[in-house]
């Protein structure tokens, strides 16, 4: 099974500082052994909502924009498959995008963020909020089969508070879900608790990067706790990177490789859990209907999660 990593920085106004971390922390993840290397909710930029600025929509860009093909290009000179998210712009539409590349640089899929949290601010004392940002995502829950033979579903950042949309990518077939995630302090009470139960509800590993530290011309001493970490589908924590400032609490439970940089960790993906074998052996990974059958190959989506 493939070698998963996850990864984490501090963003920048400028997306060629951003691709520059990028690169670096790929190139580290390549020299670690890692197969795939996901990164954190717009890597391609600050976090804008923040605050509600028009200025902020000028970091967006359309899907082969600059830092997006630079993040292609990335997937295929380290030759790994790559969850690249971005702030993106279509047309007038600005969404919360996360698109992933294979290793030799082709695009697998692409997702939107479903979830647009209103209100939310206010719980994380900033001013601004997504809904002014983002539109709600119109891609559904895609899946893709990988050539690291593990099939890939995402969900971005607030997605993962709810358990639909995780359910949604798992009903899709997904065995492992990438969460790219920005999360202040305010949250880091939640961290593991939620990620740890759509892992368990779903029987899949989760590989979930947050970013980290404190954007240069983004909120003003806001601090990410980064924390990115992986979790089998037992719902236990395998991988887990701190910040430096932080402390290991989970001590040598964790297997962790970090190749000299503190900002990435890299795991294994374990095929012959007999938790995980016995639920892929059990055909539950299909659409399903009241009565427990399954319906059909119809992909799942959020309007059949009931809201």
């Amino acid at each position: 099974m493939p070698r998963v990593a996850v990864a984490q920085f501090s963003g920048n106004v400028d997306w060629r500082e951003n691709i520059a971390a990028v690169r670096r922390l790929a190139r580290r993840a390549a020299e670690a052994g890692a197969d795939m290397v996901c990164f954190h909710e717009v890597a391609s930029t600050i976090y804008p909502a923040f605050t509600n600025d028009p200025e902020f929509f000028r970091l967006a860009e359309p899907e082969d924009g600059p830092s997006v093909t630079e993040a292609r290009n990335i997937a295929r000179e380290a030759g790994l498959a790559l969850v690249y998210p971005f702030f993106e712009r279509e047309a007038d539409h600005y969404y919360n995008s996360a698109v992933v590349f294979g290793r030799d640089g082709g695009r697998l899929t692409k997702y939107r963020k479903n979830t647009i949290p209103s209100g939310l601010g206010r719980l994380v004392g900033a001013t601004g909020s997504e809904e002014y940002y983002f539109r709600p995502g119109d891609l559904g829950f895609p899946v893709v089969q990988t050539d690291l033979g593990v099939k890939l579903g995402l969900n971005i950042c607030y997605d993962r508070n709810l358990p639909e949309p995780a359910r949604c990518a798992a009903l899709n077939g997904a065995e492992l879900l990438c969460v790219p995630v920005t999360s202040t302090q305010r949250a880091r009470s939640r961290w593991e608790m939620l990620l740890c139960a759509r892992a368990v509800e779903n029987v899949m590993y989760v590989a979930a990067p947050n970013r980290v530290g404190v954007d240069q011309g983004g909120a003003p001493e806001e601090f990410y706790f980064g924390e990115s970490l992986i979790i089998n589908p037992r719902g236990e924590v395998v991988a887990h990177e701190f910040h430096p400032i932080g402390a290991n609490q989970f001590g040598p439970t964790i297997q962790k490789i970090q190749a000299a940089d503190p900002d990435f960790v890299v795991t294994s993906l374990i095929a012959s859990d007999p938790f995980y074998v016995q639920w892929q052996a059990s055909g539950l990974k299909g659409k399903i209907g009241l009565d427990g059958n399954i319906l059909d190959d119809t992909p799942y989506s959020i309007n059949d999660a009931g809201y």
